[in-house]
């Protein structure tokens, strides 16, 4: 798979704010991901895939379509339902969908740290945010957390760039 660092061509910030608090209220799929911003892969599908397969795509949580930020994981939600509970991998395409709303959840985003993929699951005692999910990062200093804010880091660091 090759999609590391796609550039954002044509993104209309408005409608890209848009699309991305849609995304958030987990009605669609992302219909146009080259108006994302860009971001690494490869990164992503090493360090934050995991912290969402162990820590978010339960079905009782993320891992569910009805959910925002819905998630796939192995043993966990899949696009095919006869691959539920099925073992490691889990297909390019449930991947590179858990990537794109990532992605979405990016648009107009300038400090990591304003990150709803930080700030929901983050401690509100640590400046985290409300989360039906409770409480995933007691801290900033949980490995789990440093792994997401490094994507995010990488990928802010990468539109300025462009």
């Amino acid at each position: 798979m090759d999609r590391d660092r796609r550039p954002v061509r044509g993104a209309h910030p408005v409608r890209s704010a848009l699309f991305g608090l849609v995304l958030l209220a987990g009605c669609v799929e992302p219909a146009d991901p080259s108006e994302l911003p860009p971001a690494d892969f490869a990164l992503f599908a090493d360090t934050v895939q995991p912290v969402y397969a162990n820590r978010c795509a339960n079905p009782s949580c993320h891992g569910s379509a009805d959910r925002p930020l819905a998630l796939y994981a192995a043993w966990q939600y899949r696009i095919d339902s006869a691959d539920l509970w099925s073992p490691p991998p889990i297909s390019d395409v449930e991947l590179e969908a858990n990537f794109d709303r990532s992605r979405a959840l990016l648009v107009g985003l300038t400090d990591p740290g304003d990150s709803q993929l930080l700030r929901r699951p983050l401690d509100p005692d640590a400046g985290g945010a409300d989360h039906a999910g409770g409480v995933q990062f007691g801290d900033d200093t949980d490995a789990d957390y440093l792994a997401i804010e490094a994507w995010i880091e990488d990928a802010l660091m990468t539109a300025e760039t462009q």
